[in-house]
């Protein structure tokens, strides 16, 4: 069951704000942002506008070529993903551990529906064979599954539809 369901069970729809911290701790970040109603409660559509706005956040940092924070936003989302949601699984987690064990691996994030699946990695340019042979390597050693790495590459930029 996601802990989303925990906001619709409740009969008016909301989480208290300490129910909020409770259920998703890796997000406290935005919600010192979401406006408070009379009673200090956050709604379903708050936390789904705290998820969007860290969305708005890799976009931003996609379109000035900030790939740092593009890639601390990966990990945020993998942290959040892991904790908030209970979507990962150990060998998604072991794999983007084994990503931020590589030195030029500057963010990495489970991708697809979770459950196990895929991990997309912010690599920095060069070397690319190389990381990804030690990624595989740790991650063999660390679970006993080999991993393939895949250089994929963005086409056509970011856009935003408004």
């Amino acid at each position: 069951e996601q802990r989303f369901h925990k906001a619709d069970a409740n009969t008016d729809g909301q989480l208290s704000r300490k129910e909020a911290y409770a259920e998703f701790p890796r997000m406290p970040e935005f919600f010192d942002e979401i406006d408070r109603n009379q009673d200090n409660a956050i709604t379903l559509p708050e936390v789904k506008d705290a998820l969007q706005r860290r969305v708005d956040a890799a976009v931003d940092a996609l379109e000035r070529g900030d790939w740092h924070t593009l890639g601390q936003l990966f990990n945020q989302s993998h942290a959040s993903l892991r904790d908030d949601f209970e979507v990962s699984c150990t060998e998604l987690d072991a794999l983007v551990e084994a990503c931020l064990a590589e030195p030029r691996c500057l963010g990495a994030r489970l991708t697809g529906a979770g459950f196990g699946g895929a991990v997309v990695a912010l690599l920095e340019r060069g070397g690319l064979d190389q990381s990804l042979g030690r990624i595989c390597t740790t991650y063999a050693q660390h679970t006993g599954f080999a991993a393939r790495g895949f250089e994929v590459r963005s086409r056509g930029g970011v856009r935003r539809d408004v």
